[in-house]
């Protein structure tokens, strides 16, 4: 193991609890992309390692590094999925680390040597989508949609886990999270849950933004007067949103009407 790789890693006991040190060892070799076999199955290691005395963010940041390294070298890092796999599924690791491994995960999927190990992934993807109170359940749907092509079965599979992480009692930015993807997949089924979410004076404020966007991108003219009475009520932090929402809703509405015309 070299000094930089050492460091790396929190096995120097001189700069094991210094972030800066560490961070800058990475840096250093950052541009390698031809680590030795004994180097990166250090990197490894430390990926699956559970003992960092950094703070849970701080780990995060350097593991998050250390794998855009990992998946920077000339050479596929072999076992690289099946570590990720691994550590999203342990429930050792601090959310945070599990976040950028599910973001890796999705990234992987086009990438994974067979459709062997595509399933694998996919199949960690959806388990962590399915842990509904916990943050990176949000991050898990769009690693989902992250591949060219789902096949049926899997886009109705990410339309199911979508809307149930749609729901007030999930975790309030996987909610978040649910909601954009809800608007970009088109799922209208949504629509009741953000009625809801904009007529309940007591719901977040960033959820509250998510809702007007993508009722914007999905709802009709019976939603205008709802927009209305959400600036209403605060006009100062919802203005520009409120009004592009509509403006979404009636431009849709010209648009129909004119093709219809045209029939």
């Amino acid at each position: 193991m070299t000094g930089e790789i050492a460091t790396i890693c929190g096995s120097d006991p001189a700069t094991a609890g210094h972030y800066e040190a560490r961070d800058g060892a990475l840096r250093s070799i950052a541009r390698n992309r031809n680590l030795s076999k004994a180097d990166i199955s250090s990197l490894l290691d430390y990926i699956a390692s559970t003992g960092d005395v950094l703070r849970a963010e701080r780990i995060a940041a350097l593991k998050n590094d250390v794998l855009n390294l990992l998946r920077r070298q000339e050479k596929p890092v072999p076992g690289l999925a099946e570590l990720l796999i691994e550590t999203s599924r342990s429930g050792e690791h601090p959310a945070e680390v599990v976040d950028y491994c599910i973001q890796h995960l999705g990234d992987l999927q086009n990438e994974a040597a067979d459709d062997r190990q595509r399933a694998a992934i996919h199949a960690a993807l959806v388990e962590a989508a399915r842990k509904r109170e916990i943050d990176y359940s949000g991050t898990a749907l769009y690693a989902i949609m992250r591949p060219e092509r789902l096949a049926p079965s899997q886009e109705a599979e990410l339309k199911r886990l979508t809307l149930d992480l749609c729901k007030p009692d999930a975790n309030q930015n996987a909610r978040v999270a649910a909601i954009q993807v809800a608007g970009q997949k088109q799922y209208r089924e949504v629509l009741p849950m953000l009625r809801d979410a904009l007529a309940n004076r007591q719901s977040d404020a960033i959820v509250e933004i998510v809702s007007i966007g993508t009722l914007g991108l999905l709802g009709d003219e019976a939603d205008v007067p709802l927009l209305e009475s959400v600036l209403q009520r605060n006009k100062r932090r919802y203005a520009v949103a409120v009004k592009a929402a509509i403006k979404r809703i009636r431009d849709r509405k010209e648009g129909a009407d004119a093709s219809g015309k045209l029939d």
